[in-house]
C-alpha cells in the first residue's frame, strides 16, 4: 500500500499512515493478531502501531519476524502507558517484547502518564533518544496546556502530536494545530475517517455533511436518471437534481441547472430542507437585529465574543448581496455590511457572475456587465475606511495552515481518486512533480485538498498533466518509457480539454495549459507549445487575471484563497511567457501588471522546511543524493525572486531587443543599461544568503538552481548589445561583465549536474545557451586564456547538452549552431586549435528533428599537430 512518508521536524522518515494494533469495537477488530499483522505487512503497510497497554507488543514483534522483512522496511510506533514504571524500564521492556534494537517513533501514551510532571516525564523522553533507543519522540493525547508545558523546557520538541483530528473538531482543536504548526510538531491523527454524522457530531454538523454529500455536489454530471450514488444509497435517499438557483462552484460545467424543479417530485429530504431554510430566514432576523445593534454600540468587547459564541453553523446563499447574511465555516464568522458594494475609485474593469454563477470581468464598454460578485465568507466587515470588523476574520494565512495541517489525510484519501493508473503509481506521480515543480503553478496541498473534496483546485484535465509531467521526473524508468508513458497521459488530457473548452473558464485550465505547453517546448513541439501557452493567456484574460486587483471591482470580493490563486497563477504564466519570448525570439504577450508587486505574492508552502529529493525507489537514489537535504525550501522565496527577476527581463527585452528600439543610438542604449544594471543588482542583494552557496558545494534544489542560472542569463542578455570588437579583443567593459556572468552559470550548471544529473528544464537549458552563445564571441579575444577557458565551457556545454537530446529535442537546433561556430573559429585560428586547451570537444548531431531518430556523433579533437576534421553523420 503505497502511502506517503512524512518528514518530521527531526528529520525522520515516518510512513503517513499506519496499521493499528489496537482492538475496537468494530465487528473482526475486537483484537488484532499476528495473522492480522501480518496481513496487513503483506498488503504494504510499513507503518506498525503499538502500545504497552495494549499487550500486544509481543505478537507485533513475532509478525514482523515472519514477515521476513528488514528492520530498516519496518516504522515502529509504541507507547509508554503505565506511569508507575519509569520511561527507560518501559522502553526497554517495549524493545524486549518487540525484539529489536530500537523504536522508530516514541510517544508517551497519555498525559495521566506523567503523574502530574510533565516535563520531567518529557525529559525522560528524551534521555530514551540520547540513548539511541528510539528514533524519535512525541506525545498523545495531549491538549493545548500541555503541549505548552513541554515546550517551555524541553531539549528535544515532540516529532508528534496523537490527537483525534477529525473535522468535527477542527473548532476545538485550531489553538492546538496552530500551535503544533508553529513549533512543526506533526499531528498524528486517529478516528480521522469517522463518518461526519456520527451521532457524537453535532445537530448543525450532521445536516451539513448531509448536504454535503448529495450526489449534485459530488457527481455533478448526474442528470437524476442514472443510478443513485453511493452517498444516496449509503443515507437511502434519493437522487435529487438541485432547484434552479442553487448555488455552484466556479466553473461548473453544469447545463441542467434551468431544469424545471417539478421534474423530481417532493421527497422527506426536500421538506425538510425547505423547513431548514424557513428556520434561518427567522435566524437571520435575529442575526440582522443584532447587527443594528452591534452598529449602534450596543455590546462591550466580552458581549460581543458571547455573541458569537451563540452562531449557529449557516449557510451562504449567493443572492443579494444587500441581504444580511449569516456566513460561518465552523472556525470563523463574518457579516456582509448593509449597502452592498461601493465602487473603486478609478476602477475601469469589474468581475461580474453570469447567469450560470461563473466569474469573468467586463470593462466599462461591455454589454453584458453582469452582477456583481458576491463578498466571500472569507472576507472582513465593510469597506477599507470602515470602522475594524466586530468579529475576527480568519487570514490566508489560516487557510494555508489549515490545509497543511490536514494535507497528510487529503494525501491519505486522495489515493483512492486517482484515474487510469494504479492508486500507487498515480501517488508516485504526484509527490514526484510537486517535489521537483520549479513554476510553482499549482499547490499540492489545495490540489489534494480538492481532489477529494471535489473543489475548485482540481480538475481531470489538471491530472492528467500533472502525471504526464511528472513521468519526466520519476524514477525507475527509461528516457524512452518515460516519453512513452508521458505522451499517454498527453492524449488523455487533450480529451479532457477538449470537453472543458466547452464550459466557462477555470484556473485550473490555465495552469494544466501552462504545464502543457512547458512540455511541448521542451520535446521540440514549438508551435503546439506557443499555442497552448497563448490560449493560457487568453483565458487569464477572460477572467481578469492580468490586471492588477487593486483595480478591478470585485477581487476584494473574492475568497482570500481565490484571490491567492489568482495572483499565483498569474505570475507563474508572466515567467513562463518571458521563457518562451527568449528562446523563440519573440516578444512578450503578457506585460507586467501595473503596480504590481512581485514581493507580496502570497505564501503557499513554508519556507523554512527542508527540502529532500523524492524517488519512488529509494535504491534508485544516486551517490550524489543519498543523504541530500536542503534545510530551507525557500521555494515561496525563489518564486517571488524570479517574478522580480522577469519584470526587469520583460523591460530588457523591449527595451533593447524589440523592433522599434534596436536601432536606439549608443548612449539611449548605455543609459537603459545602466539603469536596469542597478535593479539587478538590488535583486541580488536581496537573496538570501543560503541561496547563494559556494560552487564547491552540492547544488540547490532545481526551483533555486534555475532561478539562479537564469539571473547570470539575463545580466548577458542586458549588456551584451553594447559589447563592441575592442571589448572583446580586451575581454573588458561589458564583455568583462558578460564573461563573469558566462563563468558563474557555466558553474551553477556544472554543480547542478554533479548533483542531480545532466538533465536540465526549459528556462535552465536556454539560460546556459545564453552564457555558451557568448563562450563563442569570447574565442575571438586576443587574450589566450580567456579563448582556451571560453572553448573549455563549451566543451563542457556540448557534452551535457549532447545528453538531453533525447529529453529535449528541442535544443537540437542549439547544438548544431553552437558546435557549428567553434568548427568556424577553430578552422580559422589553428594556434587555438592546437593549443592545450583540455582535450576534446565532443557532441551530438542527432539525423533527424524527432523523437526516437538515430543520432550520429560527431568530434573535434586537437593531437598536436593534427588538423581538426570533422566526422560528418551518417545519412541513414
Amino acid at each position: 500500500m503505497p502511502w506517503s512518508a512524512i518528514t518530521l521536524s527531526d528529520g525522520n522518515i515516518a510512513p503517513a499512515i499506519a496499521f493499528g494494533s489496537a482492538s475496537r469495537r468494530s465487528p473482526g477488530a475486537e483484537n488484532k493478531s499476528v495473522d492480522h499483522l501480518l496481513g496487513a505487512l503483506g498488503s504494504g503497510f510499513k507503518h506498525l502501531d503499538t502500545a504497552q497497554q495494549y499487550g500486544n507488543e509481543s505478537d507485533v514483534g513475532q509478525a514482523i519476524r515472519e514477515s521476513k522483512l528488514a528492520r530498516d522496511e519496518i516504522f515502529i510506533t509504541t507507547k509508554w502507558s503505565d506511569g508507575s514504571m519509569p520511561a527507560r524500564q518501559a522502553c526497554e521492556a517495549s524493545l524486549k517484547a518487540l525484539g529489536v534494537k530500537y523504536i522508530d517513533l516514541y510517544v508517551i501514551h497519555h498525559t495521566w502518564t506523567c503523574n502530574g510532571d510533565i516535563a520531567g516525564a518529557w525529559r525522560q523522553m528524551e534521555e530514551i533518544k540520547e540513548a539511541g533507543l528510539a528514533s524519535s519522540i512525541g506525545l498523545s493525547a495531549f491538549g493545548l496546556d500541555e503541549v505548552e508545558e513541554v515546550l517551555k523546557s524541553c531539549q528535544n520538541k515532540p516529532a508528534v502530536n496523537m490527537i483525534m483530528l477529525h473535522p468535527n473538531l477542527l473548532t476545538q482543536t485550531r489553538s492546538l494545530l496552530d500551535l503544533m504548526a508553529k513549533h512543526k510538531i506533526v499531528p498524528g491523527g486517529y478516528s480521522s475517517l469517522k463518518p461526519l454524522w456520527d451521532e457524537e457530531a453535532g445537530t448543525e454538523v450532521r445536516q451539513v455533511a448531509k448536504e454535503l454529500s448529495s450526489c449534485r455536489m459530488k457527481k455533478r454530471s448526474c442528470d437524476g436518471g442514472r443510478p443513485s450514488c453511493a452517498n444516496c444509497l449509503s443515507t437511502n435517499e434519493q437522487c435529487l437534481i438541485p432547484p434552479p438557483g442553487r448555488f455552484r462552484r466556479q466553473g461548473s460545467t453544469d447545463r441542467q441547472s434551468n431544469a424545471p424543479s417539478s421534474s423530481v417530485s417532493p421527497s422527506p429530504r426536500s421538506d425538510k430542507l425547505q423547513a431548514d431554510i424557513a428556520r434561518l430566514k427567522e435566524h437571520t432576523a435575529r442575526i440582522e437585529e443584532r447587527l443594528q445593534r452591534v452598529e449602534g454600540g450596543a455590546f462591550e468587547g466580552s458581549q460581543l465574543e458571547a455573541l458569537a459564541e451563540d452562531f449557529v453553523l449557516g449557510m451562504h446563499d449567493r443572492g443579494n448581496e444587500n441581504d444580511h447574511s449569516l456566513v460561518l465555516n465552523g472556525e470563523f464568522q463574518t457579516f456582509v455590511s448593509p449597502g452592498g458594494l461601493s465602487d473603486t475609485s478609478g476602477a475601469k474593469y469589474r468581475l461580474t457572475v453570469d447567469e450560470s454563477g461563473n466569474v469573468t470581468y467586463h470593462g466599462v464598454t461591455g454589454l453584458n456587465q453582469g452582477q456583481d460578485v458576491p463578498v466571500s465568507p472569507s472576507q472582513s466587515l465593510g469597506h477599507p475606511g470602515d470602522a475594524v470588523p466586530v468579529f475576527p476574520i480568519r487570514s490566508f494565512a489560516d487557510t494555508i495552515s489549515q490545509n497543511q495541517t490536514l494535507a497528510p489525510i487529503f494525501k491519505a484519501l486522495a489515493t483512492s481518486r486517482h484515474i487510469s493508473v494504479a492508486p500507487e503509481l498515480g501517488d508516485a506521480l504526484l509527490n514526484a512533480f510537486h517535489c521537483y515543480e520549479v513554476f510553482e503553478i499549482t499547490d499540492q496541498a489545495s490540489f489534494l485538498r480538492d481532489m477529494v473534496l471535489g473543489g475548485p483546485c482540481y480538475s481531470e484535465l489538471l491530472l492528467m498533466v500533472l502525471y504526464a509531467s511528472a513521468s519526466r521526473m520519476i524514477d525507475g524508468l527509461t528516457e524512452e518509457q518515460k516519453l512513452s508513458q508521458g505522451d499517454l497521459f498527453i492524449k488523455l488530457a487533450k480529451a479532457y480539454l477538449y470537453k472543458e473548452m466547452e464550459g466557462p473558464s477555470k484556473i485550473t485550465t490555465i495552469q494544466a495549459l501552462l504545464l502543457l505547453s512547458s512540455r511541448e517546448c521542451a520535446l521540440g513541439e514549438i508551435s503546439q507549445g506557443w499555442n497552448h501557452a497563448g490560449l493560457a493567456f487568453r483565458i487569464i484574460q477572460d477572467l481578469g487575471i492580468h490586471h492588477n486587483p487593486e483595480f478591478v471591482l470585485g477581487v476584494s470580493d473574492l475568497s482570500l484563497e481565490e484571490q491567492a490563486n489568482r495572483d499565483r497563477v498569474f505570475w507563474a504564466a508572466f515567467i513562463w511567457d518571458k521563457a518562451l519570448s527568449l528562446a523563440l525570439g519573440r516578444e512578450p504577450t503578457l506585460p507586467p501588471r501595473l503596480g504590481a508587486d512581485p514581493s507580496t505574492i502570497p505564501v503557499f508552502t513554508n519556507d523554512e522546511e527542508p527540502w529532500i529529493p523524492y524517488f519512488v525507489n529509494p535504491l534508485n537514489c544516486p551517490p550524489s543524493l543519498q543523504g541530500y537535504v536542503y534545510p530551507h525550501s525557500s521555494r515561496s522565496t525563489a518564486f517571488r525572486l524570479i517574478a522580480r527577476l522577469c519584470i526587469i527581463v520583460h523591460d530588457i527585452i523591449m527595451g533593447l531587443y524589440s523592433t522599434d528600439r534596436r536601432g536606439n543610438v549608443s548612449h539611449i542604449r548605455e543609459a537603459f543599461v545602466t539603469k536596469t544594471r542597478r535593479r539587478l543588482d538590488g535583486l541580488w542583494n536581496d537573496i538570501p544568503a543560503h541561496m547563494k552557496t559556494g560552487l564547491d558545494q552540492p547544488s540547490p534544489p532545481p526551483h533555486i538552481f534555475m532561478f539562479l542560472i537564469f539571473f547570470h542569463a539575463s545580466s548577458i542578455l542586458l549588456h551584451r548589445p553594447t559589447v563592441n570588437p575592442l571589448d572583446i579583443a580586451n575581454a573588458s567593459g561589458p564583455a568583462r561583465i558578460c564573461l563573469e556572468h558566462s563563468i558563474a552559470a557555466t558553474g551553477q550548471a556544472v554543480r547542478f549536474g554533479r548533483t542531480f544529473g545532466d538533465y536540465m528544464r526549459y528556462l535552465p537549458r536556454y539560460s546556459w545557451f545564453v552564457a555558451a552563445s557568448f563562450d563563442i564571441v569570447l574565442l575571438d579575444s586576443n587574450v589566450a586564456s580567456i579563448q582556451e577557458a571560453a572553448l573549455d565551457r563549451l566543451t563542457v556545454w556540448l557534452k551535457t547538452m549532447g545528453k538531453n537530446l533525447l529529453r529535449a529535442p528541442s535544443i537540437t537546433r542549439s547544438v548544431q549552431h553552437i558546435s557549428s561556430r567553434v568548427y568556424e573559429v577553430l578552422a580559422k585560428n589553428l594556434v587555438l586549435a592546437q593549443s592545450p586547451f583540455n582535450g576534446q570537444i565532443t557532441y551530438v548531431l542527432p539525423t533527424a528533428t524527432t523523437r526516437g531518430a538515430s543520432s550520429a556523433f560527431a568530434r573535434y579533437s586537437v593531437d598536436g599537430k593534427r588538423v581538426i576534421r570533422l566526422l560528418r553523420p551518417s545519412a541513414d
